[in-house]
C-alpha cells in the first residue's frame, strides 16, 4: 500500500472517530452500546467445530498497520477477525469480537493477505456501512486477529459459520449458521 493511501485512509477515519467522540454523552451511550448473544449452548455445540483446526493467531493493530505485505507474506487463506479493547486491560479483558470474516470465499483463491488489504482502501470501506462506522468508531482501539489456514472454501465457511455463532459477532450481516437465521427473522437481529 502507498503511505497517500494510508494518509488518506487514516484522515478520514480519524475524522469520522473525532466526530462520534464529540457526540454529547447521551448520543455516544446509544451509539456505542453493542449487543451480544451470550448462550452458553451455543458455546458448547459450536466449539467443537472450531477446536478441530490447528489455529496459530496473530493480530496487529489496524491503526498502526503500515504494510501488510511484510507482516503476511504467503498466499494462503484464513479467517480473521476485528475485536476492540482498551488500551490496558485487567485480567486481559474486555476484548470484544465486533466482525468475523475468511478469506477464499467461494472458492475465490483470494489469500488472507489479499483479503486483508480490502481493510486499508477507504474507496473499498466506505461501500460497507457496518465496517465504515465500526473502523471510524473505534478507530484507535480494533484489532486485527488473524491465522492462516490452508483449506479450502468450504471447510472455511464452516468455521466462520462456528464462529459467528460462538461470539456473535454484532457487525456481522450474513453467514450465521441456518437455525440463527430463522431466529434473526423471527426475533430481529440484536
Amino acid at each position: 500500500m502507498k503511505q497517500a493511501t494510508l494518509d488518506l485512509l487514516d484522515s478520514e477515519l480519524r475524522k469520522g472517530n473525532l466526530k462520534f467522540q464529540n457526540y454529547p454523552f447521551e448520543d455516544r451511550f446509544g451509539l456505542y452500546r453493542k449487543s451480544f448473544l451470550l448462550d452458553p449452548s451455543n458455546w458448547e455445540k459450536y466449539y467443537p467445530q472450531i477446536k478441530k483446526y490447528q489455529f496459530h493467531w496473530k493480530e496487529f493493530k489496524y491503526a498502526k498497520m503500515q504494510n501488510i505485505n511484510s507482516l503476511i507474506n504467503s498466499d494462503k487463506p484464513g479467517i480473521y477477525f476485528f475485536c476492540v479493547k482498551p488500551p490496558e486491560l485487567l485480567y486481559n479483558l474486555p476484548n470484544y469480537v465486533l466482525y468475523v470474516g475468511i478469506s477464499n470465499e467461494r472458492d475465490s483463491n483470494r489469500s488472507l493477505q489479499e483479503r486483508l488489504k480490502d481493510y486499508f482502501y477507504f474507496s473499498i470501506i466506505k461501500k460497507r456501512n457496518n465496517i465504515h462506522r465500526m473502523l471510524q468508531m473505534f478507530y484507535d482501539h480494533i484489532y486485527v486477529v488473524y491465522s492462516l489456514l490452508d483449506l479450502k472454501s468450504e471447510s472455511l465457511r464452516e468455521i466462520e459459520q462456528a464462529l459467528h455463532a460462538f461470539y456473535y459477532p454484532p457487525e456481522n450481516r450474513r453467514d450465521f449458521p441456518v437455525e440463527f437465521k430463522e431466529a434473526q427473522k423471527a426475533w430481529g437481529k440484536i
